[in-house]
C-alpha cells in the first residue's frame, strides 16, 4: 500500500503514453482478424479456380498447340521406338474471339480460333541421325498435331498432304522426354516423297477449329516458325521467353506475331526416341483481366495496416487536443468497424463491380464510425472524422486501381500522411498529461 501514490503519480504523470502504448497493442491485434480476411480472399479465389477448372473441363482448358510434326517408327535393339522430324518452315494464323462463362458467381475468359496452319518438312533433316534404311520405315509415318486439351476441338480435323485430304485420328505416341506419359493430340498417316536425292519437300496445309480458357501457346517446332494472332481482347499477357516481334495492342483489341528460329528453341531438327521435349521454348498470349477482384481485394488488406493505423492516431491525437478520453473498448469497436470494412468488400465484389463494392462497404463503414464518434464525443468532431477517412479510402481506392504505378503512389501517399502527422504533433507538449487522463489515472 506504501507504492500506491507513488505509482499513481507515475500513471498520472505518463498517461498519455501509457493511452498510446495500449492504442499501438490494439492496432497489432487487429492484424489478427485482418489475417484471417486475407485468408478468406485467398480461399474465395482458390473456390474461382476450382469453378475455372469445371467450366474448362467441358469447354477446353488452356491450350498448347505443338506441332505438326512427323513421327516414324524405327526398329532397335530394345525394341521399337520413334524418330522425330520437325518441319522446315510453320506459319499460323489465327483469330482469338474471346467471351465469358459463368458459372455460379464465378467468371472465366474463353476464346474460340480457327488456326490455319501451313509449311513442309524435308526429309534432309533426317541425315544427321545416320540411319539404317533396313531399320526406319517411312511407309509408317504419321504426322502428329500436340493439343493439350481435346475438348477444345469443335469439328473433324482434317490435313491437305501433299495436295490429298485427309483426317486426322485421336491418339499420339509420346513426343519428347519421359515426363510426356500421356500426350494427347492427333495423328494421321502420311506417305512422304522420296527422290534418288531423298531431299523431297513435303507440305501440308491445314485448318483447326479450337476453343479454350484464357490462355493459347504454341511450340516453335519449325526451322522456322511465323505464329500471328488477333482478337478483340485488350488486355493480353504475353507470356515471358520469346517475346512477340510485332505487337499492337488497342482499346479494340491486338495483334501479334512471333518469329522463332530453330537456335531459340531448345530442341534440334530431327532426333531419335525420348531426348527432348516440345514443352521446351512455347510462347503464347493470355486473355486475362487486369486486376480482378480477388487481385484488388487483396491488395486493398494490404494497406489496412495502415488504415487502422492512422485512424486511431487521428482518435488519439483528438484526445490530447480536446482533453477527451475515449475508452479502450471503445477503440476496439472502431477497429472492428475497419476491420468489418473488408469483408463487406469481398462479399459485394462477388456480386457487383468491384469500384460499387468499395464505395458500399466505404459508406457502411465510414457512415457507422461517423455515427458512433458523434455519440461518443460530438458532431462536429464526428464529421471532422468522417471527412478524414472518406479521403483515405478514396486515396486507398486509387491506388488499388493502379496497375503498374500503385507502389509509388501508396508510398508518396505514406510519406505525405506521416509527415502531416509529424507537422500536427509537433507543438503538443508530451510531458503535460491531459487532465482528463491524470483523473482517469488516478482513478
Amino acid at each position: 500500500m506504501e507504492n500506491t501514490p507513488f505509482l499513481s503519480g507515475f500513471y498520472a504523470r505518463n498517461a498519455a503514453a501509457i493511452k498510446g502504448a495500449f492504442v499501438i497493442f490494439l492496432i497489432l491485434m487487429l492484424m489478427i482478424p485482418i489475417v484471417m480476411v486475407r485468408n478468406l480472399v485467398r480461399e474465395r479465389r482458390y473456390t474461382r479456380n476450382e469453378a475455372a477448372e469445371k467450366i474448362a473441363a467441358s469447354w477446353g482448358g488452356e491450350q498448347q498447340v505443338s506441332g505438326p510434326v512427323i513421327a516414324i517408327p524405327m526398329d532397335t535393339k530394345e525394341g521399337e521406338t520413334w524418330v522425330w522430324l520437325m518441319p522446315r518452315h510453320l506459319k499460323v494464323n489465327g483469330d482469338l474471339v474471346p467471351s465469358t462463362l459463368k458459372r455460379g458467381i464465378y467468371n472465366v475468359n474463353v476464346y474460340q480460333t480457327k488456326l490455319h496452319l501451313s509449311g513442309d518438312f524435308s526429309l534432309e533433316d533426317l541425315h544427321s541421325l545416320d540411319l539404317s534404311s533396313s531399320a526406319i520405315h517411312l511407309e509408317r509415318a504419321l504426322l502428329v498435331v500436340n493439343i493439350s486439351d481435346l475438348n477444345g476441338i469443335t469439328s473433324q480435323a482434317q490435313v491437305l498432304w501433299n495436295g490429298k485430304s485427309l483426317l486426322f485420328n485421336p491418339g499420339v505416341p509420346g513426343v519428347g522426354n519421359s515426363e510426356d506419359k500421356t500426350p494427347s493430340g492427333l495423328q494421321v498417316p502420311v506417305s512422304l516423297n522420296l527422290e534418288p536425292t531423298g531431299s523431297a519437300t513435303n507440305s501440308f496445309t491445314m485448318d483447326l477449329d479450337l476453343r479454350g480458357a484464357s490462355h493459347i501457346g504454341f511450340s516453335p517446332v519449325g526451322k522456322s516458325t511465323e505464329v500471328s494472332l488477333s482478337s478483340s481482347w485488350n488486355s493480353p499477357s504475353f507470356d515471358d521467353g520469346i517475346s512477340p516481334y510485332d505487337r499492337k495492342v488497342t482499346n479494340a483489341g491486338f495483334t501479334a506475331t512471333w518469329k522463332v528460329q530453330d537456335f531459340n528453341r531448345g530442341f534440334p531438327q530431327s532426333w531419335i526416341g525420348n531426348k527432348y521435349s516440345l514443352k521446351t521454348g512455347t510462347f503464347g498470349v493470355a486473355l486475362i483481366t487486369p486486376i480482378d477482384t480477388y487481385q484488388q481485394s487483396d491488395r486493398a488488406v494490404n494497406y489496412s495496416f495502415l488504415i487502422i493505423g492512422l485512424t486511431f492516431c487521428i482518435y488519439f491525437f483528438v484526445e490530447i487536443a480536446q482533453r477527451r478520453s475515449i475508452h479502450p473498448i471503445q477503440y476496439g469497436l472502431i477497429g472492428i468497424a475497419l476491420c468489418i470494412f473488408y469483408v463487406l468488400l469481398l462479399s459485394i465484389s462477388e456480386q457487383a463491380s468491384f469500384m460499387v463494392a468499395y464505395i458500399t462497404a466505404s459508406v457502411m463503414t465510414i457512415g457507422l464510425i461517423g455515427c458512433y464518434t458523434t455519440a461518443v464525443l460530438n458532431r462536429k468532431t464526428a464529421l471532422g472524422i468522417t471527412a478524414v477517412l472518406a479521403l483515405f479510402y478514396t486515396f486507398i481506392y486509387v491506388v488499388i486501381s493502379a496497375e503498374d504505378y500503385a507502389l509509388l503512389m501508396g508510398s508518396f501517399g505514406l510519406f505525405f500522411t506521416v509527415a502531416g502527422i509529424m507537422y500536427y504533433s509537433r507543438k503538443i507538449n508530451w510531458n503535460r498529461t491531459p487532465a482528463v487522463l491524470t483523473t482517469a489515472a488516478e482513478n
